[in-house]
Parts: C-alpha cells; structure tokens; sequence
C-alpha cells in the first residue's frame, strides 16, 4: 500500500510542467553520456589522448540536469540556482558563440548574416547544442515564474497578515 502510494506521488510530480523539464534534462545528459563516451573510446583507440578532456564535454548537460532537478523541489534557493545554472549554458552555448561570430566576420548582430554564419560555424557541427540552448531557455522561464510566484506569495502574506 505504501510503495503504491509513492509511486503514484513521484509520478504525480513528474508529470508536472517541471517534471517534464527535468525528464528531458536526463534524456539529454544520457544520451550526451553515451556520445562522449564513444567519442572517448575512438580518441583512446588512435593514441590522441594528450589534449583530450571528456568532462568538458559533460558540463552543460550536468548543468542541464542538475537546474531540471532542482526545478522538483519546492524552495526558492533551489529555484535561483535552477536560474543561475541556466543562464549559464545559454550564455556559453547561445550568446558567446553569437558574439564570436558578431566579431570574427564583422556582421551585424542582429542579422540574417550572423544566423547564417552562426548556423554553419557552430550549430550544424554541433547539433546538441540547438537543442540545449532552448533547453536551457526552458528551464530559466519555469525556475524564474516559479521563483516569482514564490516571490509574490510572500510579499501578499506579509501585506494581508502584517
């Protein structure tokens, strides 16, 4: 009866708008484990292995999962980090390489140019990272509207019972 109980509680939370979040966030990371991984081994089996670093790979999706797991519980400092993790992976996969191309080809920023260059520099080698970057859009949004539905719950209980 209690095992029933529990199960039907996590799946509950898990079909949550966060839940779905998070379940994405770990089919990311799994199959991200597996490329690196093989990638890895064909490194290993030609010799290279002097410059190579597999967990450099692994830190935005790490940070993918971790921001999606954080988004299950229920406090406002779970919330920020899900925030401050988030901005991260945008920031590295989505606006760096973006500034980078603004800089290098000498294109407007917000141009068909810049998209066209930023498509065929870094996205078609690189086709995880067109996914992650919204992924990681994703996550802000529901951590950032839940950390501020955290924040006005608060500050309409202090004005009704202060």
């Amino acid at each position: 009866m209690r095992t029933t109980f529990n199960a039907r509680r996590l799946l509950n939370r898990l079909v949550t708008p966060q839940g779905l979040i998070f379940i994405i966030c770990l089919v990311n990371f799994i199959v991200r484990a597996i490329e690196v991984d093989r990638l890895d081994r064909e490194i290993r089996a030609y010799g290279y292995v002097e410059h190579w670093y597999p967990g450099r790979i692994m830190v935005e999706p790490f940070l993918l999962l971790v921001a999606g797991a954080l988004l299950l519980f229920n406090r406002w400092w779970a919330r920020l980090v899900a925030v401050l993790a988030s901005v991260r992976v945008v920031y590295s996969l989505g606006y760096l390489p973006w500034l980078s191309i603004h800089y290098a080809h000498d294109v407007p920023m917000f141009s068909s140019q810049a998209m066209e260059k930023l498509w065929y520099v870094v996205y078609k080698l690189h086709p995880e990272c067109l996914f992650e970057v919204p992924l990681g859009v994703a996550v802000f949004i529901c951590a950032s509207v839940l950390l501020a539905r955290v924040r006005f719950r608060r500050s309409a209980v202090a004005t009704v019972g202060g």
